[in-house]
């Protein structure tokens, strides 16, 4: 999609689509835009930047204190599911012997 057709989707200037590109340029996918046309992956970046600043009432470096916390809770969480994947395998096969 287009910078225009982002900006519309997102109800936001094409000033603040810039102001948040250079903001938030460390955190987006480097594929977030092909060109000059945006990829899906950018409404959807573009789309919780919109919410972090607008509807929770973030500053910009708040916004990016907010998605590397978030970024850390997933990082934990996948650890923690990799840790008890490993535990249900073993008490699978613990009851397996016992049976």
């Amino acid at each position: 999609m287009t910078a225009t057709e982002l900006t519309s989707k997102l109800g936001i200037s094409s000033a603040t689509l810039k102001n948040w590109e250079k903001n938030f340029n460390s955190w987006l996918s480097p594929d977030y835009k092909n060109g000059k046309i945006f990829t899906e992956i950018a409404l959807k970046q573009f789309s919780v930047i919109k919410y972090l600043l607008q509807e929770r009432g973030f500053t910009i470096s708040g916004a990016l204190k907010e998605i590397e916390r978030q970024e850390n809770l997933h990082g934990d969480q996948s650890f923690l599911i990799e840790k008890l994947q490993g535990l249900r395998t073993f008490l699978l096969e613990l009851r397996k012997q016992l049976d």
